[in-house]
């Protein structure tokens, strides 16, 4: 993520969603889960790094990223690209 800020361009995260379950040896174990029905979480860290300043964009789900959407995140981070570097 770092190299892509470092050459001007902004990273699009996918939020990571977690779910807790039992291994085979029975210890409590941190899987990662595709489906938001099934998480019973998420991991924070890209959100607190958009918290941060970072000019990053993170999403739910690959389906949010549209040219539309390209077009608005290039609008609004690309400013903020140049002085991050």
């Amino acid at each position: 993520m770092i190299e892509s800020l470092l050459v001007l361009t902004i990273p699009i995260l996918q939020r990571g969603r977690y779910r807790w379950g039992f291994g085979r040896d029975g210890q409590s174990t941190l899987y990662f889960s595709q489906a938001a029905r099934n998480a019973d979480g998420f991991y924070a860290a890209a959100d607190g790094l958009v918290a941060l300043g970072f000019p990053i964009v993170v999403v739910d789900y690959w389906s949010e990223v549209t040219a539309a959407n390209l077009s608005r995140w290039w609008r609004d981070l690309s400013p903020r690209l140049v002085g991050f570097r």
